[in-house]
């Protein structure tokens, strides 16, 4: 049976019904519309971003014929690919003298390209064409033959390609002679606007202005993404608790990333992916660190991955530095836990057993500066796995200022128990460094602890990991001296962020809150302390401050009673209370998004308090006046205590 009388075969070269009722996305057709003064138009991202719906709203509505193609894998045949693009331009028109598909067939796929190439431009009728699903591709000799096809395109004559990777064909030189327009994920994302046209006429969905706005934070503009959580939503009776739980571990959204994304993927790629989505920001030389043998190096991977679409964001213009989209992170460090675990366990468990052997060895008995260093020798000359070997040299790091961090998570690892050992059970029988003396090195073997902390990016508990050193030692260790050892690290923390320019009371204020977690309270520092420089800081703050210090007396935590409210400027207060609230509850990270909330707030703090006596003669008015303004005040509280930034 020959591709064209296959029984399917007209709906690959017929664009796609238009679904209504569509989302109006005017920026994009306008987009695509200037691409027809150019040879192509790429439509690059991931799986579920609309590109087909964009492609065939687009198409109904151009004026000029089109001649759509569907690709799929069968397409990597260079005979049946012939056929198929062939067959897709004679839908649209046929010329007079076309050439026989039974010629074209016969020819190389470049020459194939070619002779429709001459045969169309010999016609000099105008055409787009549109070729969807073009990462269905895999055949060199076909990428090169479209390349071809590309360079040699006349004026009257128009390429779209909609595909989940770039194809491999010169971009870099189309863009440099303005022959290239580009759709990418950035701009098929969903606007909030355009979220809330989706979901209601698409869906039957009408959400809060904030729950619709943390749904279109948390799927990040998703178009699959917001349909898989509507249908979930559809079953809800309140829909924000599931809209503030949304993750990439949800069924629907975890099925279709598994199914489209993930499992399309080489399983290099795939342990790549999984490895990596620990971190938070991602560059090729943290991810060389954290891999145990990165072949291919991380810099020709996040290369692929970027062109793959596969859910990676830049976040500087050098293209250096990178995210995962939230959900396909959340995916990858479920399968992670599930799949990752247990060879990282075993290689922690084995180098533990064995860190401390060398320490007997006469040759670093005479220089104690080759510990480690001969325990990862005599671990490979003992025929460990290098990753034991490499833990081993790691768990010692850093040894004095500006050394080397643990690159390998069980370096990391065993590191942060030797040294949280040692200060557990040092300071339970009262050997604390006093004056310049020190000499079981607590004071750098605590700055190593935050160092490798910061270092790593790793969120992690300074009291947790206490409490667990202090359940090993042979000596009992009680809360205080786990308060005390916790404060004595904590004062090393207090002098890196110092040291790192953050202002003393932003440290102060951040450390009453967050010093139990070193990468957190670098975090929330480098928030706060661009806030304090903020032109509009002190208006906003002033207004925060009026709410903090009001309620700074009470120690029982108000409810809410909106019903009890008198005046609009209560309700109003009350909205934007809730609004501000959300939007730093739906993020894993809220620092960031404080001097927002509080710029939002300012205008509604001070309405309220030039018209509503707070402490009213009515102890229900009183108390529900009370309740609000003490929630405000508590807004920040995991972030920073802001009663210690000078101003207030």
């Amino acid at each position: 049976m020959s591709p064209t009388s296959a029984p399917l075969f007209s709906t690959r070269i017929t664009p796609p019904p238009v679904r209504a009722p569509l989302v109006a996305r005017p920026r994009l057709l306008q987009r695509m519309n200037q691409g027809l003064q150019r040879r192509l138009t790429l439509v690059s991202a991931p799986a579920g971003y609309g590109k087909t719906t964009l492609l065939a709203e687009w198409a109904a509505g151009v004026p000029l014929p089109v001649a759509w193609l569907a690709l799929d894998d069968g397409d990597n045949d260079p005979g049946r690919f012939t056929a198929s693009l062939w067959a897709s331009i004679q839908r649209v028109f046929n010329g007079p003298d076309w050439p026989a598909l039974a010629d074209l067939a016969e020819l190389p796929p470049e020459a194939a390209l070619q002779h429709m190439l001459l045969s169309l431009a010999q016609a000099g009728q105008p055409l787009a064409l549109v070729w969807d699903d073009y990462h269905a591709l895999r055949s060199p000799a076909l990428h090169q033959a479209v390349a071809a096809f590309v360079d040699h395109l006349p004026a009257h004559l128009h390429l779209v390609i909609a595909t989940r990777r770039d194809p491999p064909i010169p971009l870099a030189r189309l863009r440099a002679q303005d022959e290239l327009v580009e759709v990418r994920a950035e701009q098929l994302r969903f606007s909030p606007e355009e979220s809330a046209d989706f979901l209601e006429r698409r869906m039957g969905l009408r959400l809060s202005p904030s729950d619709l706005e943390t749904l279109t934070r948390r799927t990040e503009g998703w178009a699959a993404g917001l349909q898989l959580a509507a249908l979930s939503l559809l079953e809800q009776p309140d829909p924000r608790p599931f809209i503030q739980s949304l993750s990439g571990s949800h069924r629907f959204i975890l099925e279709y990333l598994i199914e489209e994304v993930l499992e399309t993927q080489p399983p290099e790629i795939q342990t790549f992916l999984l490895r990596t989505s620990l971190l938070r920001r991602l560059n090729a030389a943290l991810c060389d660190a954290l891999l145990d043998d990165p072949h291919p190096p991380a810099a020709g991977t996040l290369v692929y991955l970027e062109r793959a679409n596969l859910f990676l964001t830049p976040l500087d213009p050098e293209r250096q530095w990178f995210r995962y989209h939230h959900l396909f992170a959340d995916l990858l460090r479920r399968r992670l836990k599930e799949t990752a675990g247990p060879e990282e366990i075993a290689t922690v468990t084995r180098a533990a057993a064995l860190c401390k052997s060398d320490l007997v060895t006469s040759m670093v008995v005479e220089m104690t500066s080759l510990q480690g260093i001969m325990g990862e020798i005599y671990a490979r000359l003992s025929g460990e796995p290098e990753a034991v070997a490499q833990a081993i040299r790691e768990h010692y790091l850093p040894r004095y200022a500006g050394d080397a961090n643990p690159q390998s998570l069980p370096g990391l690892a065993l590191s942060l128990a030797d040294k949280l050992d040692s200060l557990s059970g040092l300071f339970a029988v009262g050997a604390i460094p006093s004056g310049s003396a020190d000499p079981f090195g607590l004071r750098r073997a605590a700055l190593g602890l935050v160092n490798n902390l910061l270092t790593a990016e790793a969120d992690f508990s300074i009291v947790a990991g206490l409490h667990a050193a202090g359940a090993l030692q042979p000596v009992p260790v009680d809360s205080d001296a786990n308060r005390e050892t916790s404060a004595f690290i904590i004062r090393r923390l207090q002098g890196i962020l110092l040291e790192a320019g953050f202002a003393h009371d932003v440290v102060e204020a951040v450390l009453m809150v967050r010093g139990d977690n070193p990468i957190a309270a670098y975090r929330a520092c480098k928030a706060l302390q661009a806030l304090v420089e903020a032109p509009w800081w002190p208006s906003a703050f002033t207004a925060y401050a009026r709410c903090a210090r009001i309620t700074r007396g009470l120690e029982e935590r108000l409810l809410l009673q909106p019903e009890v409210y008198r005046e609009p400027v209560e309700h109003e207060l009350h909205h934007a209370y809730r609004a501000a609230a959300h939007k730093l509850e739906e993020t894993d990270e809220p620092a960031p998004l404080l001097g927002e909330v509080l710029r939002e707030l300012e205008t509604p703090i001070n309405a309220y308090f030039d018209k509503v006596l707070v402490n009213a003669e009515d102890p229900a008015l009183r108390q529900a006046r009370l309740a609000l303004v003490q929630h405000i005040a508590a807004l920040p509280n995991d972030i920073a205590d802001l009663s210690r930034l000078q101003g207030f």
